[in-house]
């Protein structure tokens, strides 16, 4: 959310996309992403069908709604180039991190590397150099929980205090034990229905939030729920 524009799904013509299963679809099309980060990830290339990371894909678009999968270092590296106003969370596999993080470490829209590989040993020595790095990970369960702390710790430092009100009631104790997607949701709702009635109407905003979050049925509940204890005094 925030930047509304910063990150347009852009397809680069030496970007690999994989035939996905309908839920994602999105994650390469050219749908704008409204919140103010995302997922990079560049796999191995003779993983290209692997059906494990579709299903790593999914799990993930439960933490970040806006996912970049890449085959080849180059096309990654220029997308990543290209982003100017988002906080990039970068998904690297193996041998690969050694040849891309030179290139894009010191980037200010690098927020967060994580290696995810098989030999845990074989990255520490090299790894140790690139300060955003957060991990070398071997087990996914691992790799997503650090993702989803991060992301929460990530949001607690940007997020506007004024979404933790009375009227929300939920405090950041509380917060922690819900799916991250739930302040951003926050932040989308209401940063749209503060704006003055004659630039978004709010049927609109929601039809808005709720064509985002399409395949996303825990965020479609919680647009539902702040629709039904909409405050008139926004209105």
């Amino acid at each position: 959310m925030g930047n509304a524009t910063s990150c347009t799904n852009r397809r680069l013509s030496s970007q690999t996309h994989i035939a996905l299963p309908t839920p994602l679809t999105d994650l390469t099309n050219d749908q704008v992403n409204i919140e103010d980060f995302s997922l990079v990830q560049l796999d191995n290339p003779s993983e290209l069908l692997n059906e494990r990371i579709m299903a790593r894909t999914v799990r993930l678009r439960n933490i970040i709604h806006c996912i970049k999968i890449f085959h080849n270092s180059d096309a990654c590296v220029t997308y990543i180039r290209s982003v100017k106003r988002e906080k990039i969370f970068f998904i690297v596999f193996g041998t690969l991190g050694k040849q891309v993080l030179p290139e894009i470490h010191d980037l200010s829209q690098v927020a967060f590397v994580y290696i995810f590989c098989e030999n845990r040993l074989a990255h520490k020595k090299w790894s140790r150099q690139y300060s955003k790095i957060h991990g070398i990970f071997i087990e996914e369960v691992s790799l997503l929980a650090k993702i989803n702390d991060d992301v929460m710790a990530y949001m607690k430092n940007v997020t506007p205090m004024s979404i933790f009100d009375v009227r929300k009631q939920k405090s950041v104790k509380q917060l922690n034990k819900e799916n991250v997607n739930f302040v951003w949701t926050q932040i989308l709702l209401e940063n749209l229905i503060r704006m003055p009635r004659t630039d978004i109407d709010k049927s609109d905003m929601l039809g808005e939030c709720r064509n985002y979050y399409k395949y996303n049925p825990k965020e479609i509940e919680k647009i539902n729920e702040f629709e039904q204890d909409y405050d008139s005094e926004f209105a």
